[in-house]
């Protein structure tokens, strides 16, 4: 099995119904607010790519990072002499949320193109994602010791790793130290119920990294790696990923990223 993991930002950017816009009558004459109010949403996810079907699956929910709310006058911001202007004052908004520079014009372009045609009084959601992909392929074959793919290296820049600290201290969890209700789900019943799996490599827990199936759970060694999360992993999978990404595959729990100093000793 060959696993890839990359990262790409999305921006969607949309406007509600112009239908809805609300109405008001002064003096008898029917009169239209011309405020245009966006909504900047920023959030991570996690997209399973199966190479086997060509069919991507959301990995659970996507976890919102922050939120910025904005109202502008329609008919100054639609000016292009007023575009710097107002790509400052989105800058302010994109820095404080977090979101990447590197990605602030690609941003400015889907949210101008929408502008541009908007109706006033009816607000613009902004969503911008931060999405990263896990592709595998089930029928290719690579080598024992590899999780992920040589792609990796492209995004290493932008991710994040945990510290060589963090990752030397992650608990190791023997599959027959585990309560026997989960161990017996995982492997005295794997007819009923399927076997608890890494989420990285989609391998049950209590499978041997080996080339032949074992035959029982009591015959298999198997250490794992228990995050402060308490998700389970594959001790080498979830190193492979710290090193490159500091968050939960599942939860996306934050892994340190800084290594703490330590302490200065005296001199007597």
């Amino acid at each position: 099995m060959t696993t890839q993991i990359s990262r790409r930002f999305v921006c969607t950017v949309k406007q509600e119904d112009a239908s809805l816009v609300p109405q008001h009558e002064e003096n008898g004459l029917l009169v239209i607010k011309s405020l245009l109010p966006i909504k900047l949403g920023f959030e991570q996810k996690t997209v399973i790519h199966s190479l086997d079907d060509n069919r991507l699956y959301s990995h659970g929910p996507a976890t919102l990072l922050a939120t910025r709310s904005m109202s502008v006058f329609s008919s100054s911001i639609k000016l292009l002499a007023e575009r710097h202007y107002y790509k400052t004052i989105i800058a302010g908004h994109l820095s404080g949320m977090g979101v990447p520079e590197s990605e602030w014009s690609y941003i400015f372009g889907r949210i101008f193109r929408v502008v541009d045609v908007a109706v006033p009084n009816v607000v613009i959601d902004v969503t911008i994602s931060d999405v990263t992909t896990i592709t595998y392929d089930n029928h290719a074959r690579t080598a024992e010791d590899m999780v992920v793919s040589e792609s990796l290296e492209r995004y290493r820049a932008k991710l994040i790793p945990a510290t060589k600290s963090s990752i030397e201290g992650l608990e190791k969890v023997r599959v027959d130290n585990l309560e026997e209700e989960e161990v017996e789900q995982q492997c005295s019943r794997p007819k009923k119920r399927s076997r608890q799996s890494c989420v990285i490599c989609l391998d049950p827990l209590d499978a041997a990294r080996t080339t032949e199936e074992q035959d029982s759970c009591a015959e298999q060694e198997v250490t794992i790696n228990r995050l402060p999360c308490s998700h389970l992993y594959h001790g080498e999978c979830i190193v492979m990923w710290l090193k490159i990404n500091h968050m939960c595959p599942m939860c996306r729990y934050p892994m340190p990223t800084v290594e703490e100093a330590k302490p200065l000793q005296s001199i007597t």
